[in-house]
């Protein structure tokens, strides 16, 4: 048998990922870090909406905490990619800057 090839090992994991936070979601459990994390996830296999989607969330929880700075999101290399395309980068940045800089 074959190995696989990395990227699709990679994406492999990050699907497992995926899975993994949305149990939590399921369970209620999920906090502002959940939905971070799947943001991230979803940036890196290049599903934009479904990052957009879940930093909405994140932002609405972490609305209350102010855990999660704008600083944190600007520095954070998981978006890179999301930041540079045509589409995305509008609504990323509208996201984004719902987080407010405590520091």
């Amino acid at each position: 048998e074959a190995a696989m090839p990395p990227e699709k090992r990679s994406e492999a994991i990050h699907r497992e990922e995926i899975k993994c936070f949305m149990r939590v979601v399921a369970r209620g459990l999920a906090d502002y870090n959940t939905y971070y994390n799947l943001a991230i996830v979803h940036a890196r296999l290049t599903e934009y909406e479904k990052s957009v989607a879940m930093l909405e969330r994140s932002a609405d929880l972490n609305s209350a905490k102010s855990v999660i700075t704008r600083l944190d999101i600007d520095n954070d290399r998981d978006f890179d990619k999301i930041r540079g395309d045509l589409v995305w980068a509008e609504r990323f940045s509208e996201q984004a800057a719902r987080f407010r800089n405590t520091r």
